[in-house]
């Protein structure tokens, strides 16, 4: 990851005054971080921010500089990033993040923070895939599925779903999978459902549904033929927890673990139990071998995880702490056997990072 080089003296005056001149700082009052030297030049941070306060943002980590930037999005674009982000996923040279209740698509140059933002009226975008040069986003308003061009950042295609809100959408081939979660019936009333939607991506239509699990959230490929479900549960005699989905057969197993947070990295899934939304007394994290459902409990020690995301580079696991909702939260960096290499703070309500090699 580092790299060593000379400059001729005069040529490197030149080459500051430049960059000082034309540049501006991209945070004032920048974190420190202690970056193996295998690990990714750099990861983008989203932070989903609290309900109504604006405060979504997004944390440059610079490992090749051993700096992080927790302002990285607002002082690249003059503005912040909105009310509650949802998902960001790298394709091609670009970012892309949802920002559910800004209603809003933000394709941002990973080199330079600034970003195009897409207005996407009221539909309420919720979770990102991508694949064959287009964009797949989940959104409430209506209950559906948009496909996006990503030369033109144009809407050309939607599925229309069901009666429950669609959330986490993942790609393989040419199917999609779509979590068909819940629907609101009163200020205090919700009913949920149990299915992954079966979509064809070109012709952007249902084929079929399977039954994973109630109230299922985040969905994501583990490798070229399995997916992880992660499911919530109802929250009174049903509990979360995780399916294992054969994208060809459409085979459905379940893990025997309650996991409220998942993450794939190199054909690994990589997962944590949170106290106070499962049955567990402590915080646990798991990494699963889709194949043989093998289970390897890493030893981690934060018992208040918020997400986690693991560096395809070198197995480097970070989880992100919440803060207590109401302040920010942690980045806690561990190596692949769990011991923990930094900690820093970042911003309200660390969600997920995407990692740029």
């Amino acid at each position: 990851m580092k790299r060593t080089f000379t400059i001729h003296l005069s040529l490197c005056f030149i080459l500051i005054s430049a960059l000082t001149s034309c540049e501006k700082p991209i945070d004032n009052n920048p974190g420190r971080v202690h970056a193996a030297s295998d690990a990714s030049q750099r990861a983008l941070l989203l932070n989903e921010g609290s309900w109504g306060r604006n405060d979504a943002s997004i944390t440059l980590i610079d490992n090749l500089h051993d700096t992080l930037y927790n302002n990285w999005f607002e002082t690249a674009n003059g503005r912040g990033l909105g009310d509650i982000a949802q998902d960001i996923i790298i394709y091609g040279n670009r970012a892309y993040a949802t920002v559910t209740f800004s209603n809003s698509l933000e394709v941002i140059n990973t080199t330079t923070g600034q970003s195009t933002r897409i207005d996407l009226g009221d539909r309420t975008p919720r979770y990102l895939t991508a694949a064959d040069g287009k964009l797949f986003v989940s959104c409430y308003r209506p209950h559906s599925v948009i496909k996006i061009d990503t030369a033109t950042l144009e809407i050309e295609n939607m599925c229309i779903l069901g009666a429950f809100n669609p959330e986490g959408i993942a790609a393989i081939g040419n199917r999609l999978f779509v979590a068909s979660s819940y629907v609101q019936t009163s200020n205090s009333g919700y009913r949920y459902d149990s299915i992954l939607y079966v979509l064809d991506a070109s012709a952007m239509r249902i084929d079929t549904t399977i039954t994973v699990g109630i109230n299922p959230q985040c969905v994501l490929a583990i490798d070229d033929n399995h997916l992880a479900v992660n499911y919530s549960g109802d929250h009174t005699g049903e509990f979360s927890g995780t399916a294992i989905v054969n994208a060809t057969t459409l085979r459905v197993s379940q893990l025997n673990l309650p996991f409220t947070g998942i993450y794939t990295a190199n054909g690994i899934l990589y997962g944590f139990c949170r106290n106070g939304y499962t049955q567990e007394s402590t915080a646990t994290y798991h990494r699963i071998d889709p194949t043989t459902l093998s289970d390897i409990t890493l030893h981690i020690s934060c018992n208040t995880p918020y997400g986690i995301s693991v560096d395809p580079c070198n197995g480097d696991i970070y989880i992100f702490s919440d803060g207590n909702y109401t302040a920010t939260g942690d980045i806690i960096c561990h190596a692949a056997n769990g011991t923990q290499r930094w900690q820093v703070t970042a911003g309200m309500l660390p969600r997920k990072a995407v990692f740029i090699q």
